[in-house]
């Protein structure tokens, strides 16, 4: 009883400018690994990106959670908030179905930040390599699959990152390519114009999905 007491004291009394949806960040905490250590820079990255929070908000609602034992431990001396396992299980019962879209958010996000090139990732978010294999058996693969999985991302991640960098879809040949005769070669000429206009963003969360 004690944790959804206090994840309505959480709703009703809690607020912090520019940073929505207290709630549902506060459940997306238990897409991690137990017993780790979350570190408030993957927080700030992914609330930041996909949800609009700034890293000032999410020590500020990290400290609240801390206050309100909603969370097991606030590390400041390592910039990292710990769930419990069993507080854990309980949000992630709370998620159901909406587990596998967390997964991707998370991932989405980092896609965000780097831009262009995956190589600027650094060392400080290196979170998302070590745990990837995690996130992905979260989201239901195992074994054989996960090894597939996990191998089909980073290659599709490095290969996107490849493709952006030498041939970009609002670079010079999709330009050359729609400028070609549309009588010669409508289907092509379609496409590029097509193609011209859909964000780097857009490309990479799509074709993510499709992977």
């Amino acid at each position: 009883r004690a944790i959804p007491a206090r994840l309505r004291s959480l709703e009703e009394h809690v607020q912090i400018t520019g940073a929505p949806g207290l709630r549902d960040r506060y459940l997306s905490l238990a897409i991690f690994p137990p017993a780790t250590p979350v570190p408030l820079s993957v927080l700030s990255t992914w609330w930041g990106q996909a949800y609009g929070w700034s890293p000032n908000s999410v020590r500020q609602f990290c400290r609240v959670l801390a206050d309100r034992s909603l969370v097991d431990a606030y590390l400041a001396d390592r910039d990292a908030v710990l769930l419990h396992d069993v507080f854990r299980a309980y949000l992630r019962h709370l998620i159901g179905e909406n587990w596998p879209d967390l997964q991707q958010s998370l991932v989405g996000s980092y896609r965000q930040l780097v831009g262009e090139g995956w190589a600027q990732l650094g060392t400080e978010h290196s979170y998302m390599w070590r745990h990837l294999a995690h996130h992905l058996d979260e989201a239901g693969l195992a074994g054989e699959r996960r090894v597939i999985a996990f191998r089909t991302i980073v290659a599709y991640v490095f290969g996107a990152a490849q493709l952006e960098h030498l041939g970009a879809l609002g670079g010079e040949g999709t330009e050359a390519i729609a400028g070609l005769p549309p009588g010669d070669f409508p289907l092509l000429v379609e496409t590029a114009r097509t193609a011209r206009k859909i964000p780097p963003d857009v490309e990479f969360l799509n074709g993510l999905k499709l992977v």
